[in-house]
């Protein structure tokens, strides 16, 4: 016998079965677990047999389905040609919200130099312990 369920999750007391009644977004249930790792649903019975309480838990896995959002479709930035080597031109960068895994791994920059066209990739996450710098600006260093 069914005593709690959640919104999602449907249970068909004739056939035995779950069924999933609603679109699960990891995201969107459990916005706070920037790791994955704590995301559950969970569904409480009674055995009416053993006079117990059963409770089952569905961990929810994160894939990645939110695309990141930026403010714009495009961005500009102009540089004079006096411009120093080693300036730092600071990046917008979109929001996503996929845990950290799923979320945006890298930024890729398209441009033009002597018609050729240059794609940079920004990695957003620091190699050396796999931290990512998601939280933090990230600027382009201009070095031409």
């Amino acid at each position: 016998q069914l005593l709690e369920s959640s919104s999602l999750l449907y249970f068909n007391s004739t056939t035995n079965s779950i069924i999933i009644i609603k679109r699960i977004d990891r995201d969107t249930l459990c916005p706070n677990d920037d790791l994955c790792l704590t995301c559950y649903i969970t569904m409480k019975f009674y055995d009416i047999f053993y006079y117990d309480i059963l409770l089952l838990k569905f961990k929810i896995n994160d894939i990645n389905d939110n695309q990141p959002i930026f403010n714009s479709n495009t961005y500009t930035i102009s540089l004079t040609e006096n411009n120093m080597p080693g300036i730092k031109i600071r990046l917008s960068k979109a929001d996503d919200i996929d845990c950290l895994i799923n979320n945006i791994q890298y930024y890729e920059l398209t441009y033009i130099y002597n018609n050729y066209i240059i794609i940079s990739k920004i990695n957003l996450f620091n190699n050396n312990n796999n931290q990512t710098i998601n939280n933090q600006p990230f600027y382009l260093e201009y070095d031409i």
